[in-house]
Formats: structure tokens, sequence, C-alpha cells
């Protein structure tokens, strides 16, 4: 059953972003207000995990494709967190200039999750090793705001696109 609000103790909360994993057995609800993500049981209705690391709103929230982890962003700031245990794995690196690394609506996991691929707050794409949040590379090129990527199966090809035009000429 679809509701606009979620109910925890007597309080109400309305979620801002969600993700359900591959399986479909678990949601991931990233909140505007307070500033964390709940992870719920779909079949049980039950509230496996709060996650209460981030101290601006979530504005995105993904699973891996093996289900096994999940990446939350506030703030620009991408959060790796292990689904069981409900610890964050990593906050993945920033920017030399200091700049939060990713954007929301805009992420892919490899099908193993050793790498997440990702748009920058610039005009180009990162592909990242979530163990250890290091940038393995940086995707340049784009003259406007990467708006989509993707990574195939054997994270060994990614893909971009943007908003910008070409001329034919």
């Amino acid at each position: 059953t679809w509701r606009k609000e979620i109910e925890i103790g007597g309080l109400h909360f309305a979620p801002f972003v969600a993700t359900i994993s591959p399986n479909s057995e678990t949601l991931a609800i990233g909140l505007a207000s307070p500033e964390c993500a709940l992870v719920w049981d779909i079949s049980r209705n039950k509230l496996l995990q709060k996650l209460d690391r981030s101290a601006t709103s979530i504005v995105d929230a993904r699973f891996s494709r093996n289900g096994k982890s999940f990446l939350t962003i506030d703030d620009h700031v991408p959060h790796l967190w292990d689904r069981h245990s409900g610890k964050e794995i990593a906050e993945l690196q920033s920017l030399p200039s200091g700049d939060a690394i990713l954007r929301e609506g805009s992420i892919a996991f490899s099908d193993d999750g050793r790498y997440i691929i990702g748009s920058e707050m610039d005009d180009s794409a990162v592909l990242i090793e979530p163990s250890s949040g290091r940038v393995i590379r940086r995707l340049i090129g784009h003259t406007s705001r990467v708006l989509a990527v993707a990574i195939s199966k054997d994270g060994k090809m990614a893909a971009t696109g943007s908003g910008e035009s070409y001329d034919d000429d």
C-alpha cells in the first residue's frame, strides 16, 4: 500500500526518495526531515534499520545490483552502506577542489558491486571503487551536465549521456 507518510513511533515522516532492492525484499527510504534513511523489510512491513549519518536531506538512494549495499546522497556527498548491518562502508571522497563528488539522479552500480559510476557536479562522470571510496577514473568530454550513466554487467564498459547538442557539420 502506498502512503504519502510513514508512521514510526507515533511520528509521521514524508519520504523524499525511495529505492527497492533487486530481489524486491527491501526498501530504503531517504527522508528530508528528520535527515535519515530508513531500511524496511517489505513483506513484513518492518523497520530493519534507521541510518542517522546524514546532516542534511537525503536526495538520492540506490541499491547495488547484488543488493548487498546501497548508496545515499545528502548534500551531494555519497555514503555507501552495508544492507545487512546498516553500517556505513564509506563516505566517498570529494574532488581535489573540495566539491562533492556525485550529484543525485545519475548513479549506477556494476553487477558485482565492485564499481559505481556517477555524474559529478561539473560536466564529467567518475568511476569509483566503493570498497576503498577512491576514484578510479574521471570521464571527461561533455560540455554540459551529465544526465545519465550506465555500466555494463562485467564493469568493463561505461556510458554517459548529457543534454548537449551536436552539429552534424
